[in-house]
């Protein structure tokens, strides 16, 4: 059980503040990868190797 609402509201927030970082950092990922063509899959490991740390970090803050 949750001892106060303000405490799962912080929550509530950090969750969907982690959930819009990485949104965004996917949504760049695409971008990049959309232009250039010729490297898109070491782009694409080297983004997901980014990734790794805000993955394993998020629920940390949750």
């Amino acid at each position: 059980q949750l001892k106060s609402p303000t405490t799962a509201a912080v929550h509530v927030n950090t969750l969907c503040v982690s959930i819009g970082l990485l949104t965004g950092m996917l949504r760049i990922v695409v971008v990049i990868v959309i232009r250039t063509h010729s490297d898109s899959y070491f782009t694409l490991t080297h983004c997901f190797v980014l990734m790794v740390p805000f993955v394993v970090m998020t629920p940390l803050y949750v």
